[in-house]
């Protein structure tokens, strides 16, 4: 006839008998926050926060804002920023309320990481800031 084969019993730990994962410790990397303006007119501007690691790696885009001077106050008009693990937009709807509409747009870079995130929103606010401003102004009245 055959072998008879004996089965194995599985043995589990202690902490895990529930099927609860074991926590890991986790290695904590040293971050911090860097940023920067970008003046484009007198009453326009853009302001970037993004967040490195110890190797000096961006692994956050934390903020890439969009910001209009009225009446002697800076106003956030649209803003960048990877919160979710992914890059999405928060665009103000009046400038009586500040209340957001959250985004997530078809011409976001798919590819890349939050360094090209950044890159990306920098260059794209630089390139669209009066179409924003335009539209923004003339909801309000201006």
């Amino acid at each position: 006839m055959g072998k008879k084969f004996r089965r194995k019993r599985r043995r589990t730990k202690p902490e895990n008998i529930l099927n609860i994962p074991v926590m890991r410790e986790i290695k904590k990397v040293k971050t911090y926050q860097k940023s920067a303006t970008i003046v484009l007119t007198p009453e326009d501007q853009i302001i970037y926060i993004y967040e490195r690691d110890e190797n000096n790696k961006t692994i956050e885009v934390v903020n890439v804002s969009y910001q209009i001077l009225i009446d002697s106050c800076w106003v956030t008009i649209i803003r960048f920023d990877s919160e979710h693990g992914y890059l999405h937009g928060h665009r103000r709807v009046t400038l009586d309320r500040e209340s957001e509409i959250v985004f997530t747009a078809n011409f976001f870079p798919k590819k890349g990481g939050p360094r090209r995130w950044l890159t990306w929103s920098i260059q794209h606010l630089k390139e669209k800031y009066l179409i924003y401003k335009k539209s923004f102004l003339k909801e309000k009245g201006y």
